[in-house]
């Protein structure tokens, strides 16, 4: 007879749940390794910082909140704000502009933290969530384009919202989280 507790099914929901978000994940980069001209299949949430603009498959966002305080985290990069306690689990917030290299500046009142389907619990910083984006066009990098296009958190270029935009990937990102 399988468990009947709710907490024990809603845990295990969400585990399977984790578990296809990443395999998604890797098979939309798988993807987007094939090259320019594929349609990346999903939904994708746009997001800016430093006024920059990114996408970010649905898939991993868990839930989009306002701007929280976070306590600090000690020796911890600059890009990482702190914790904060999230449906009564401790998170770690990212600063996605600082960690991307992009000009330092603190978050507004009206930032947002989008709160990731992961291994671990992370929320990434961002100044504004701008919309949602179906199957956008994989593109190849200009000549031209902005180092911080080359972070290891970037999985892929696409065309989305008349502009080309960073597909971004967050196992980079979990990497240098103090546990």
């Amino acid at each position: 007879m399988a468990d009947q507790n709710p907490n024990n099914r809603r845990n295990e929901v969400r585990r399977r749940l984790s578990q296809l978000s990443t395999e998604l994940a890797a098979l939309q980069g798988e993807l987007a390794r094939l090259g320019p001209g594929e349609s990346l299949p999903g939904l994708f949430l746009v997001i800016e910082a430093a006024g920059q603009v990114a996408a970010i498959s649905s898939a991993m966002v868990m839930e989009i909140v306002r701007l929280v305080e976070t306590t600090p985290l000690p020796q911890a990069p600059p890009h990482v704000l702190g914790t904060f306690l999230y449906r009564g689990e401790p998170v770690v917030a990212v600063d996605l502009a600082r960690f991307l290299g992009l000009p330092n500046r603190e978050p507004d009142v009206d930032a947002h933290m989008v709160v990731l389907s992961t291994a671990r619990p992370v929320a990434v910083v961002v100044d504004r969530v701008r919309a949602l984006v179906e199957a956008p066009k994989l593109a190849e990098a200009p000549k031209d384009a902005p180092a911080w296009l080359s972070s290891p958190l970037v999985a892929a270029l696409c065309h989305a919202e008349g502009k080309l935009l960073p597909v971004l990937r967050f196992e980079a990102l979990l990497e240098d989280i103090p546990t």
